[in-house]
């Protein structure tokens, strides 16, 4: 994937956190987070979410109509 520049995670409820080798992903630009479990997003947000440093690096980093269960 060394010419990804846009990633758009929609449902995947059984994704429990962002993969380690996302953080590796330098051309990324932006990542949409949508309809995920609400738990998901909150690991992403932020410095204080602990899988934040995996998506530091990318730009814009969006959420939207995440849910809670």
């Amino acid at each position: 994937m060394p010419n990804l520049k846009k990633l758009d995670m929609v449902f995947v409820p059984q994704l429990r956190m962002i993969p380690e080798g996302l953080k590796h992903v330098t051309t990324l630009r932006e990542l949409n987070v949508s309809y995920m479990p609400k738990k998901f997003a909150e690991k992403l947000r932020a410095s204080e979410g602990e899988d934040f440093y995996k998506v530091s690096h990318i730009p814009s980093v969006s959420f939207s109509n995440n849910y809670s269960f």
